[in-house]
C-alpha cells in the first residue's frame, strides 16, 4: 500500500485514473509488481471509492485498502466513517459488514452520468 500513485503503462482505466489525479492526496493505492490493482479515496470521515481489480480480490488488498484509509481518516479527526454502497452490491455490502461498518439507511442519490445525472438506489453504511 502506498499514497503516491504510479501509474502502468497499460490496464488503468481512463475513468479510474481521473478519479485518483483528482483526489491524489486523499488517495492510498495498492501495487503488485509495481501495477496499480486497487485503490481507496476519502473526504473528511467519507469513503469515495474502493476499487479492487476482479482478479486481485479476495486477497487481502481491499481489507488493507480500508484499514489504511480508515487510519488517514481518524488521523483527520474522524471518529465515525460513513459510506454509500450500490443496492444490489450484496459483496461489497458484506465486504464493509465484515469489517465493522453497519448499515444506517436507503437512499437515493443522483449519479453523475454523461449529459446530467440519474438516480441511484443506495445504502449508506456507518463505522462507529
Amino acid at each position: 500500500i502506498c499514497s503516491r500513485p504510479r501509474w502502468p503503462s497499460t490496464g488503468a482505466s481512463a475513468f479510474f485514473r481521473s478519479r485518483i489525479q483528482q483526489r491524489a492526496a486523499r488517495t492510498v493505492v495498492a501495487l503488485v509488481e509495481d501495477r496499480i490493482v486497487g485503490f481507496a479515496c476519502w473526504t473528511g470521515a467519507t469513503l469515495n471509492s474502493l476499487f479492487v481489480a476482479p482478479e486481485h480480490r479476495s486477497t487481502g488488498i481491499g481489507a488493507a485498502l480500508l484499514a489504511v484509509m480508515e487510519q488517514r481518516m481518524q488521523a483527520g479527526g474522524a471518529t465515525t466513517f460513513d459510506l454509500i454502497c450500490v443496492e444490489g452490491n450484496a459483496a461489497g455490502r458484506r465486504f464493509y459488514e465484515r469489517h465493522g461498518w453497519r448499515l444506517s439507511h436507503c437512499d437515493v442519490k443522483a449519479n453523475a452520468v454523461a449529459g446530467g445525472t440519474a438516480p441511484v438506489a443506495t445504502w449508506v453504511m456507518m463505522k462507529p
